[in-house]
């Protein structure tokens, strides 16, 4: 797994900032708190806990891992406390079996290299029934990137939909359905307002002939 210092938040994270995420990250956490309620949450790559520091603004009891000490050291300062320096692809996670009710992973598994033992993980770590969100861009989106700009080297690990499916349902998941629809278009618009070149991709991407850009997936823990 590549180090995900300044230079790669700079890079092919320009203009990531919680004054410019703060609006896609309230959609997606308040989405989620309606749907499932949680008292307890983990966010999975949180980056510099933008969307830890959100959850708990809706009142629950969050928390976030990341690889990165640049983003990590990064977060708002109300969150730092919150915020644990863990490698998912091969580390444990820091937490007793079964203590949250939600875990959220935005593009991360894409750069994993160990996805059994990071799935796995998060599966011990949430209750039975718990929820899991994974975000994760496809493989004809990764390849718009290649082409208009340089591509992420550390999308090492991209699938199509079904594969994702199959592989959390081996690890103890069952598929629940995507994330809803109008919440997660108007999350992306968001999210994009601020950065040409990923809307621009995402422009292409509502032609009619070409299929979905990104996979947004809701999954539960099976007993």
């Amino acid at each position: 797994m590549l180090y995900y210092d300044e230079h790669y938040f700079d890079k092919y994270h320009r203009g990531y900032s919680f004054a410019k995420m703060r609006p896609y990250f309230s959609v997606i956490a308040k989405t989620l708190t309606r749907m499932f309620k949680p008292q307890q949450m983990l966010d999975v790559g949180c980056a510099k806990g933008y969307l830890v520091h959100i959850f708990r603004e809706f009142g629950v009891d969050s928390y976030g891992i990341d690889i990165s000490e640049y983003a990590l050291s990064s977060a708002p300062e109300e969150v730092q406390g919150n915020l644990l320096k863990v490698n998912i692809d091969h580390e444990r996670l820091p937490f007793e079996s079964g203590v949250f009710d939600l875990i959220t992973c935005l593009d991360v598994v894409e750069h994993l290299t160990n996805n059994d033992q990071a799935i796995s993980e998060m599966r011990r770590v949430l209750k039975t029934d718990g929820a899991l969100y994974i975000s994760v861009p496809s493989k004809l989106a990764d390849s718009l990137l290649g082409i208009i700009a340089a591509r992420d080297p550390s999308h090492i690990n991209i699938r199509s939909k079904d594969s994702w499916i199959e592989t959390l349902d081996i690890l103890g998941f069952r598929y629940a359905g995507e994330f809803p629809r109008a919440e997660r278009k108007e999350a992306r618009v968001l999210s994009l307002q601020h950065r040409w070149l990923p809307r621009l991709v995402a422009e292409v991407g509502r032609l009619p002939f070409i299929p979905n850009l990104r996979y947004d997936l809701i999954f539960k823990k099976r007993a």
